[in-house]
């Protein structure tokens, strides 16, 4: 294998190709990717970029060393199997023996207006940053993680803002438990919550207008949305590389061809793949992809399958919540550390804004949960690991 095409220039692209050069790879090595900026941390953008007002470039990734071609600024168009090559809109031809798909997921939205606002690239990021006004009246529509971060950078800024969601925000990705406690602090806060669904909207450079599924209307300055996302695959359609209609993988990344054969030359990482049929659009997920499906690029069958640990964090109205394991997490948890001060009282023994917590499920797996609590995350993973001591 002489030359390999990296189309995607996001945390998997890029750690596939690091990995590649890791594993021994020598040869040419080409990375397309459809943004001008160079590869960026993406979760930094609805984290302390929005909260701080800081300069967006300093959540670059450390400078490339893998010495690639890097095409920046031109999408994939398509893909022939048969030539083994990748079409750019600008009608370049790039020829490969070995194919990693990165092209990652786009944001969902309401409308077609470009006033509306979502956080999914360095661009949305800029925008978001002149539009989150102090006094402003922003509506969020979206309760999940990214939605929390968005409406919690609103409220560091000095905004009104209200948050559209079916039920307890984040409960669909923690658990009613931790859910209820986030929803509570964010009220205090003074963020207003609308249990509701977001069925169309209004909006302009000034107003928006949020029609709901009970029928009712909200009314704000800015809407937000962050209503799930969509796969960048349309540059494979017609390809052979969508399995009913998405990108599925081997355990190793390698993709299944639409006739169920898996293709050893052609493997995907990061939010457009499905392996083995489970989609997990992480951050640390993406890397952990790119790096099983490189070497699986190089040594096929003789690599090992993925097997890790997820995790993710998430930071809002004041907490940084770091998980490790699979969620949403059910029930109470063990608590490992209340992070009770030795000097409180009994009524004051534990602090809801620092604590070490763990779920073990009935599938003898655990979950681990640190709430503001410093802990090196190794020992986070090896919490996942043990039998609960507690209910």
């Amino acid at each position: 294998m002489n030359r390999i095409v990296v189309v995607g220039h996001g945390i998997a692209g890029v750690t596939a190709c690091h990995a590649l050069r890791d594993a021994g790879f020598t040869g040419h090595l080409t990375i397309v990717g459809d943004e001008s900026h160079a590869p960026y941390s993406r979760p930094a953008l609805s984290k302390a970029a929005l909260v701080d007002g800081q300069d967006l470039s300093a959540h670059l990734l450390p400078e490339a060393t893998h010495g690639g071609l890097e095409l920046q600024g031109v999408p994939a168009r398509s893909v022939d199997l048969f030539e083994r090559t990748v079409t750019l809109e600008d009608d370049t031809k790039v020829a490969f023996d070995g194919l990693v798909i990165a092209t990652g997921a786009g944001a969902r939205k309401l409308t077609d207006s470009a006033h509306e606002l979502t956080l999914r690239t360095m661009n949305d990021a800029e925008n978001a940053q002149s539009r989150f006004v102090p006094g402003q009246d922003v509506v969020v529509v979206g309760g999940g993680a990214l939605g929390m971060e968005l409406a919690s950078g609103a409220v560091e800024r000095g905004c009104r803002v209200s948050v559209v969601c079916s039920g307890t925000p984040m409960r669909r990705h923690l658990g009613e438990y931790l859910a209820s406690e986030i929803t509570a602090i964010a009220r205090d806060m003074g963020v207003r919550f609308i249990d509701a669904t977001a069925v169309s909207a209004t909006v302009d450079e000034e107003s928006t207008v949020v029609e709901l599924s009970d029928g009712s209307r909200i009314t704000g300055d800015v809407l937000v949305t962050a209503i799930g996302d969509h796969a960048h695959d349309r540059w494979l359609e017609g390809s052979g590389l969508l399995s009913g209609g998405r990108v599925v993988t081997d355990s190793r990344g390698r993709v299944l061809h639409e006739d169920g054969t898996v293709l050893p030359h052609v493997v995907a990482a990061g939010d457009i793949a499905h392996w083995e049929g489970e989609r997990q659009p992480l951050w640390t997920t993406a890397i952990e992809h790119a790096k099983v499906a490189a070497l699986a690029l190089l040594r096929g069958d003789l690599s090992e399958p993925l097997n890790f640990v997820p995790y993710f964090w998430t930071e809002q109205f004041g907490l940084t919540i770091r998980v490790m394991g699979r969620v949403p997490v059910h029930g109470a948890p063990e608590v490992i550390d209340s992070g009770a001060s030795k000097s409180a009282p009994d009524d004051q023994a534990v602090d809801p804004h620092r604590a070490l917590l763990r779920w073990q499920s009935e599938d003898g797996s655990g979950t681990a949960v640190a709430v503001n609590y410093k802990i090196p995350i190794p020992k986070l993973r090896r919490l996942t690991e043990r039998k609960a001591t507690a209910a």
